[in-house]
């Protein structure tokens, strides 16, 4: 993985290729970025895929706490946290003077509703915070978060979407999908449903380097090509970009910069254990040695995704298994007969969705068409919009989704949200799963205790074939050389989404 890795920074340049032009902040400019998936409700709370509306939700609502590069928790709304003994529970203090964007403060009593609603039955984000048993109001600016297990999690957990602080006088409001009231730093002005989100920099925000433009917008590209040329010509001033687009982000030419994140996302089609047909573990193992890791890297990723066939995928990292391999040989006869053993010897047919627009997600599909279809399973391919492709597969009703699963704050919190989130994987797991990665939170654990844990859990998913793993890349972002902040922007190091706070425009 490390050699694929150094390809594509070379491609690129490395790492930031090319410095910032100089000049001094201005401060009264609209940064405009665009992001490949489109705005659905801009109610944390109820919004289809938390995940993808984070990049939208970020510059209005604080949280407690902060996932900075590094990755590093950090103070948000929190100035502190303490845990309990028993790890059980976290104390956070809460930072004076602090109001929403219509005045309310920002006090223990509205942290409380918030949480409790972002817990509710009908909430998008409940799975995240499924280990949360109570949240109380110890005086009015300290929150106790209480868990029915040890939870050295939460902090990271709270970072995130599910830990979004609403107002309290906007939080039954039936107009907060399209007019959310947060304490960020910035406040919507428009919202074009399926384009495009903008705002407009709040007055009186506690964090002023958090705020460095007059306006923002985020909007909607699916198409990375169609992003790329947006950048070219000047009509955005950031984009992610296509893994396998190195080579042309590399020729932009001068004006340009661009920054390859460390691999956060592991490319390959999650299943439904649940369906007919891959509720059969052999099944799923057919489906992996039937695939051409190699091939596919090498001419679809362009050498840009590392083979895997593991979710942990980075070598020495907490949970990575050593011994399982990256790259191995497609065995189509022994796939076969592994099919012929579950009772489907001429194979059978697969509903599996995509994201429209999305590369490499759509021609990885194909790819895997093809591969697989030399072993009798026939991939029925469902393109539509990605936040209604996950949510139609998180309620069940396809067999597989070719996507890019997140990698979290942790690599805990990683098995935790791609795996016991139903939301994200909505079949039957193996027994004893969920049970060995939310022993990995305990506090009391050192490091070498909560490596073994993972790699169980690593390896269970692996040898169960949860997903048919094919690679891991890291998010590359290109830019106008006027963009200051890319390199240190938050979540984008470890989950390859972004927080546009803090960034800012030169000249």
């Amino acid at each position: 993985m490390i050699a694929v890795f150094s390809l594509l920074v070379a491609a690129c340049g490395g790492p930031g290729g090319g410095a910032s032009q100089p000049g001094a902040l201005n401060r009264s400019a609209t940064l405009k970025v665009a992001w490949s998936a489109a705005p659905g409700s801009l109610d944390p709370h109820h919004t289809p895929v938390p995940s993808a509306a984070f990049p939208y939700l970020a510059p209005v609502y604080d949280r407690l706490t902060r996932l900075a590069a590094g990755p590093e928790i950090e103070p948000m709304l929190a100035t502190s946290w303490q845990f309990a003994p028993d790890g059980k529970s976290v104390e956070f203090k809460l930072r004076d003077g602090v109001t929403f964007s219509d005045g309310a403060p920002v006090d223990a009593a509205a942290v409380k509703a918030s949480l409790d609603r972002a817990r509710t039955p009908d909430a998008t984000t409940r799975t995240d915070l499924a280990m949360v048993t109570s949240v109380d109001v110890v005086d009015p600016h300290t929150v106790r978060v209480s868990a029915n297990r040890p939870a050295d999690d939460l902090p990271a957990v709270l970072s995130d979407t599910a830990g979004s602080i609403i107002s309290p006088r906007a939080i039954d409001s039936p107009d907060l999908a399209q007019h959310p009231v947060g304490s960020g730093p910035y406040q919507v002005t428009a919202v074009r449903s399926g384009d495009r989100v903008t705002y407009t920099r709040r007055d009186g925000y506690w964090d002023p380097d958090a705020q460095r433009t007059a306006g923002l917008e985020v909007v909607s590209v699916p198409d990375p090509n169609a992003r790329l040329a947006a950048l070219r010509s000047r009509q955005l001033d950031m984009v992610l970009t296509d893994l396998t687009q190195g080579p042309e982000v590399a020729h932009l030419g001068s004006g340009f910069s661009s920054h390859l994140f460390a691999p956060s996302r592991v490319y390959g089609m999650i299943l439904n254990t649940s369906a007919p047909n891959l509720s059969d573990v052999r099944v799923r193992q057919a489906l992996g040695m039937a695939v051409d890791r190699k091939v596919i890297s090498e001419t679809l990723m362009k050498n840009s995704c590392a083979p895997t066939t593991q979710r942990l995928a980075a070598p020495g990292s907490q949970g990575h298994v050593a011994d399982l391999p990256d790259t191995p040989a497609p065995d189509l006869a022994g796939a076969r007969a592994l099919l012929a053993q579950a009772g489907v010897p001429s194979g059978f047919t697969m509903t599996v969705l995509v994201g429209t627009g999305l590369q490499p997600q759509n021609d990885l599909a194909v790819a895997l068409q093809n591969q697989l279809g030399q072993i009798g399973v026939r991939l029925n391919i469902q393109p539509m919009e990605i936040t209604q492709a996950q949510a139609k597969f998180g309620r069940g009703q396809a067999d597989g989704l070719v996507h890019a699963q997140i990698t979290s704050a942790t690599p805990a919190l990683t098995l935790r949200d791609n795996f016991l989130n139903q939301a994200r994987f909505p079949g039957a797991l193996p027994a004893g799963l969920a049970d060995t990665v939310n022993q990995a939170f305990d506090p009391s654990l050192d490091a070498a205790a909560r490596d073994r844990l993972l790699q169980q859990a690593n390896r269970t998913i692996s040898e169960q074939a949860l997903v048919t793993f094919v690679c891991a890349s890291g998010a590359l972002f290109a830019y106008s050389n006027k963009v200051d902040g890319v390199e240190q922007m938050a979540h984008a190091d470890v989950v390859g989404t972004f927080d546009v706070r803090g960034l800012g425009i030169r000249g």
